[in-house]
């Protein structure tokens, strides 16, 4: 009985510290795109600062969809990314994921709907994103056009009416995969940011804005990277369990497949869990932090306090519902809730370093796997897996 509750704690220990390391990589994404967004919106500003306004307000348009889109990726736990095209190449944009172009397009905001499906047209199946307020009336502006050149004789009217036709499809007011998307603006919202940007005046809470989609989406993909981490290492786990107690006579193998199946699925819904909950904790307390002035508390709201609390919290309520349904007694909740919410805590500064330290120990299995096996290495002890 002993060895069984021991190696369910060192199980939940390993899910923990692989849940904490996730969330880590998760939230110093988000803070790189931000600042890599504002950084990249500032530049544009002040480089084509003395362009005529419209030029301006469309470059400052390119970094702004382009960031929002990273960032908002950033959010979902996607590898997806916008890459600006060098100035000077057919296109403004592509998204790239795992190596592979999804999307290539151009980004147009004039003044008049009519203006901007004319810079639109000539681009092929390219996605074109314009100014919120005229995609409907740049869609009809570009239907009425191509119906009036079919209509006209002329070896190139043709061409021209097919030209407006593909503005009528392509034309969108956001960056988009289909699943992931920039944020749309006005031409006004891109003139005052444009305003901004040439100063160099711009914020985080202005420009990406910490919504309640965002937190959304977020925890759902939190939700879903715990739970297939959570089945990986209960699953991991369970097999190396069950195989070994089928080698020694100690169990069948139908009762070790069943075993590994229950055991996984337990897992996958436990990782889901605490997933979400760090993932919803410190998403949330960044957005609460943007509005408090005392500094201490921004400071603590910023920290990984939150995501400590929140996997804690998801380990001291199972314990409850122990005690509650008579499993264990006041004083072993006691004595559980103590041990956990002290091992989580201690935990997580071990899992900060463990995660560095995966990062650079797995590079060929990506950022993420590092991550993961960097918070496992830092919840079980970094010192031990450096022992000679």
């Amino acid at each position: 009985m002993k060895k069984k509750v021991k190696n369910s704690r060192k199980k939940t220990t390993v899910l923990n510290g692989a849940v904490i390391g996730e969330n880590l990589y998760f939230n110093k994404n988000i803070k790189f795109e931000i600042k890599e967004g504002l950084k990249f919106i500032s530049e544009q500003g002040k480089r084509y600062r003395n362009n005529t306004p419209a030029s301006t307000t469309g470059f400052v348009a390119e970094a702004h969809h382009i960031s929002s889109y990273n960032v908002n990726s950033a959010f979902k736990r996607s590898f997806s990314r916008v890459i600006k095209e060098p100035d000077g190449t057919h296109g403004d944009y592509k998204i790239v994921k795992n190596g592979k172009i999804l999307v290539e397009g151009e980004i147009k905001y004039y003044k008049t709907a009519e203006a901007t499906e004319k810079a639109m047209r000539g681009y092929g199946n390219r996605q074109l994103v314009g100014p919120r307020e005229q995609i409907n009336e740049i869609k009809e502006i570009a239907k009425e056009k191509a119906a009036k050149n079919f209509l006209k004789k002329g070896i190139n009217r043709g061409k021209v009416a097919n030209e407006h036709l593909k503005v009528s499809e392509n034309v969108s007011d956001a960056v988009t995969d289909g699943d992931i998307k920039s944020s749309p603006k006005s031409l006004k919202e891109m003139k005052n940011l444009t305003s901004k940007a040439k100063k160099g005046n711009l914020t985080a809470e202005e420009v990406f804005p910490i919504s309640e989609e965002s937190i959304t989406k977020g925890t759902i993909a939190g939700a879903k990277t715990g739970g297939l981490i959570g089945g990986a290492v209960s699953g991991g786990m369970s097999v190396i369990k069950n195989v070994k107690e089928v080698c020694n006579n100690e169990k069948d193998l139908k009762s070790a497949v069943k075993d590994i199946i229950r055991e996984t699925s337990k897992g996958t819904i436990d990782g889901a869990v605490k997933g979400s909950a760090s993932t919803f904790a410190s998403i949330g307390a960044k957005r609460v932090a943007q509005n408090i002035e005392k500094q201490l508390l921004k400071d603590v709201l910023n920290s990984s306090a939150p995501v400590i609390v929140a996997v804690s919290a998801v380990e001291v309520g199972k314990k409850f519902y122990d005690y509650k349904s008579g499993k264990i007694n006041k004083k072993q909740f006691t004595k559980e809730v103590k041990k956990t919410v002290a091992t989580t805590s201690a935990g997580m500064a071990g899992a900060e370093l463990g995660a560095t330290i995966g990062t650079m120990l797995c590079p060929g299995i990506g950022t993420v796997a590092g991550s993961v096996v960097g918070g496992v290495i830092g919840a079980l002890g970094v010192s031990s897996f450096f022992k000679e």
